[in-house]
């Protein structure tokens, strides 16, 4: 009995339960292994599965295959081409003109053929230049009658008379002012000097003498000069005048620029001439090499070559022939091509079909059905691989439900070990727990006799009859010990009232001896009454000044006193509906103090409750507010002020803001909790005269929670919500029966991931279930109120934690370069889709199942008539600065499986529960 501890029972009714429900996932975990089992025998593939070497060969081999299919058809296309060219260049030669002569030509130089073409009209351009200049100088050749030399005498000598003639007629022009000049000296010499004088009219008459004779030598060379001209045979003047001199000369000059330019045109006819001989050799070269290609084209139909110049039509019949045989030389080509294809074609084929036959797989005929079995191929692997991987998680589930069974089983045979009984043995233990309760009391009462015990013989030891009567004590049976305890106990009673009767005499005895009593108490009376008059008048003085110093002090802190703390004073006292004033304690340095009056007794402000505080900290800023405004009344803005009272203080704070705004001041009040918003909703059903109204905002996001805005619950309810038990079904079976939401990577949060996903143990989900809670963020709040649920220790939620961390983690990693969904309200706040547009754009959104990405390229693909393209590029920026769309590259499986594995090594999570658990949530 003192081996049971009591909750056996209990203890052994949960391991029961522990084993029943092991035992039952067992079973359960055996029915679906055998189910998939089933399911990987239907499948009609070997035994090991399709190798991935072997998936990995027939793939390569039918994209070859593919790739050979597509070439070949380019290869007939371009035969088809190649023929129809071939055709139209062999017509325009000539009709009569068989594709078989001109593959017997030897055109292997064809190609040297330009260089003939090109010599050839090198030199004809060559000849013809020289032809036309020769042309065009005999035209302007003339006949000369006088040389160059006979020109230049003939100028000279006009060129002589002309300067003798000139210098004559300088000194006739000299002649009169000389004669003026002899004159006027000769004037003043005869007035003044007589016969003297004279001499100035002798000089005048010698001068004029002189310049007869010179006249006539000139007149002498000029004839001399005109002979001279006469025998050079060229034409003379009309008359040997000045004028017509100078004409005559002006003639000379353009006949001997002539003669010049005679000249010049022989000399460049030579010239040509020379040329032309030179160039003769070179065309007897290029005549040798018209006859050889004469031959080589002698069996093409005759062509009319004459002469040099008719090498063009040759020319352009060759061209055509060089581009007929470049067609004829792609025909061929593409012929050999498509024939070595077709063999490369037929040899891939027959390699596919050999590998299908190795793994027992029907043949393909073409490219079409190899694509088709390989498809069916690798999704039979992969159903294959699926069914192995979730029948080896339930062998894990199932030898991890096996090892819990074996412990609890253990464990329950421990404790019928330890009360030595055996197992099952159910109603004899139930017998214990029955007395255990009796045993217990009884166990107690010999504890405290037993101390009493203890303590009696302590006494009794230490007592100093124990001394004298230890050895009578040895040899007193029990009979004798009672009756001398009942004597011994007689005589003490006797005692004490004979000791109380003794000292009760002497106290009178003493009295009477003094005989002053009654006198000295008088006495005393006297004096005592003396003394409380005197300590009467004393007290009254002292509470008289104390009044007066109180009034005086109260007198002054109110004076002293700002607006701000005499305002925040009143609201207080109007929030709080007179129960609290705010007060200064000069006691204590001055600090600020609540007053309860009803209690009549001032608090610290850190002994308030919460919502007390918070009414308090709304009257100071208010007031605060109040000093500061010099008109308009503020608006008050209250965020989630609600968020850590209870029901009584949300309440006492809804009335302060209410308080508040009945003395006109705007209150808004903002909240993204549903509870706020219930309590408020309310108490404004409640008190109907308050004017309150209710404003859903619209926020950036897509997440769309839903209020009930025209329900208004009384009081919560304690009830358990009704939750299907999950008695009978395994966790993967009750999650299915739940008909949880899906959960989406790009929308949700991990706080509003269904708890069936995080938790594998029925009945603690249950728990949770019943109490309404829901979602993973639902449980945090309710940890963090200090909730209690059975099954939910720290280890339990340490690991939904993770999972949730884990799931985090890697919503952040698939995130990256996808686009968010949005809805109709995000196109309305970018301000780039107006009232006109906004109804088709959302019926595109739609369509695009909310995808921005896709809607922006649907919008630049046109698909919305009349849609501008600065409004698409407006509302594209919008969205990245919003971060609906990512720029960024997706994170490929391999780079997310490793940042993924890298995270899960800082957790105390293991690789096979992380897996099994993202799996479910993906799915």
């Amino acid at each position: 009995m003192s081996l049971l501890i009591g909750n056996e029972d209990d203890e052994l009714a949960r391991l029961e339960k522990r084993i029943e429900k092991s035992t039952q996932e067992i079973k359960t975990i055996c029915s679906e292994i055998e189910s998939k089992n089933n399911e990987l025998a239907a499948l009609e593939i070997p035994d090991g599965g399709f190798g991935k070497v072997v998936l990995d060969e027939l793939s390569g081999n039918i994209d070859k295959l593919s790739n050979l299919d597509r070439s070949i058809e380019n290869r007939r296309v371009e035969i088809e081409k190649n023929k129809r060219e071939t055709k139209v260049v062999l017509s325009d030669l000539f009709s009569t003109l068989q594709s078989k002569n001109l593959d017997a030509l030897g055109l292997e130089d064809i190609r040297n053929l330009d260089g003939f073409f090109d010599e050839a009209h090198r030199l004809l351009n060559n000849k013809k230049q020289l032809e036309n200049e020769i042309d065009h100088l005999e035209n302007k050749k003339q006949e000369q009658t006088h040389t160059e030399a006979d020109l230049h005498h003939g100028i000279r000598l006009l060129v002589d008379w002309f300067e003798k003639d000139e210098s004559s007629q300088g000194s006739s022009r000299w002649l009169p002012w000389i004669l003026l000049i002899l004159g006027l000296i000769t004037v003043p010499l005869t007035h003044f000097f007589g016969w003297i004088g004279l001499v100035g009219v002798l000089a005048m008459l010698l001068f004029i003498l002189f310049k007869g004779q010179d006249k006539k030598a000139n007149d002498s060379v000029q004839t001399t000069r005109e002979n001279d001209f006469k025998r050079t045979a060229i034409r003379e003047p009309e008359k040997w005048q000045e004028q017509e001199v100078s004409k005559r000369l002006e003639e000379l000059h353009k006949e001997l620029h002539e003669v010049k330019q005679q000249n010049e045109i022989n000399r460049r006819l030579t010239e040509l001439d020379g040329l032309l001989q030179q160039i003769k050799p070179q065309f007897q070269s290029l005549e040798g090499k018209r006859q050889v290609w004469i031959d080589k084209l002698s069996d093409i139909p005759e062509l009319t070559v004459e002469n040099i110049e008719s090498y063009s039509s040759l020319y352009w019949f060759l061209k055509n022939l060089q581009k007929w045989q470049k067609h004829n030389n792609e025909l061929q080509a593409n012929l050999n091509s498509y024939k070595e294809e077709r063999n490369i074609y037929s040899e891939t084929l027959a390699r596919i079909n050999s590998i299908l036959t190795e793994v027992n797989v029907q043949s393909a005929s073409d490219v079409a059905s190899a694509k088709a079995i390989l498809k069916k191929m690798n999704e039979d692997e992969n159903q294959r691989s699926a069914l192995i991987k979730d029948c080896k998680h339930l062998d894990e589930r199932k030898n991890d439900y096996e090892a819990s069974k074996v412990n609890d089983s253990k464990e329950l045979h421990s404790i019928y070990n330890r009360l030595s009984l055996e197992v099952g043995a159910t109603d004899d233990l139930r017998g214990l727990l029955s007395k255990k309760e009796e045993y217990d009391n009884f166990k107690k009462e010999f504890e405290q006799a037993n101390l009493r015990l203890t303590d009696k013989k302590s006494h009794l030891l230490n007592h100093q009859l124990y001394i004298n009567l230890k050895e009578q004590i040895s040899t007193v049976s029990i009979e004798e010990a009672e009756e001398q305890k009942e004597r011994y106990t007689n005589l003490s009673d006797e005692s004490e009232s004979l000791y109380k009767a003794i000292v009760k005499i002497e106290a009178d005895i003493k009295k009477e001896e003094t005989g002053r009593e009654l006198e000295i108490a008088l006495s005393e009376k006297d004096l005592a009454i003396s003394n409380l008059e005197q300590n009467y008048l004393d007290t009254m003085t002292a509470i008289t000044g104390d009044v007066i110093v109180n009034g005086l002090k109260k007198k002054t802190q109110e004076h002293s006193r700002s607006k701000v703390f005499n305002r925040a004073n009143e609201l207080f006292n109007k929030i709080t509906r007179g129960r609290y004033q705010l007060i200064l304690d000069d006691a204590e340095g001055g600090r600020f103090r609540a007053k309860d009056t009803v209690l009549n007794l001032g608090q610290p402000l850190d002994h308030l409750s919460s919502g007390t505080r918070i009414q308090l900290l709304i009257a100071v800023r208010l007031a605060f507010i109040e000093s500061q405004e010099t008109g308009v009344k503020l608006p008050i803005l209250a965020d989630e002020v609600l968020a850590n009272s209870d029901d009584i203080r949300a309440t006492q704070i809804i009335e302060a803001l209410i308080e508040i705004s009945k003395e006109g001041r705007q209150v808004f009040y903002f909240t993204a909790q549903t509870d706020e918003l219930k309590k408020w909703q309310e108490h404004l059903a409640v008190h109907p005269e308050v004017d309150g109204q209710i404003i859903v905002l619209k926020g950036h996001v897509n997440e769309e929670i839903e209020y009930n805005l025209g329900e208004i619950s009384k009081s919560p309810s304690l009830k358990f919500a009704a939750v299907p038990s999950p008695q009978g079904y395994s966790n993967e079976a009750y999650h299915k029966l739940l008909n949880v939401p899906q959960y989406h990577l790009l929308k949700h949060t991990p706080q509003q991931l269904y708890l069936s996903y995080l938790i594998e143990d029925n009945d603690l989900l249950y728990a949770c279930l019943q109490r309404g809670i829901q979602y993973y963020g639902q449980l945090k709040s309710y940890v963090e109120c200090q909730g209690k649920l059975e099954g939910l220790d720290d280890s339990t939620l340490k690991e939904i934690d993770s999972k949730a961390q884990l799931l985090k983690h890697y919503q952040e990693l698939y995130q990256i370069g996808r686009a968010k969904p949005i809805d109709r309200g995000v196109l309305i706040d970018s301000g780039s889709v107006s009232d006109v547009f906004i109804d088709t754009v959302d019926d595109k959104l739609e369509e695009l199942d909310h995808n921005p990405k896709q809607l922006i390229e649907a919008l630049r693909a046109r698909e919305v008539s009349g849609f501008m393209r600065a409004k698409i590029d407006e509302l594209e920026d919008y969205l990245f600065r919003l971060n609906y769309l990512d720029g960024n590259e997706p994170l490929t499986a391999e780079e997310i499986t490793i940042r993924k594995h890298a995270k899960l090594s800082t957790m105390e999570l293991s690789a096979v529960e992380a897996e099994r658990f993202l799996q479910r949530v993906a799915n």
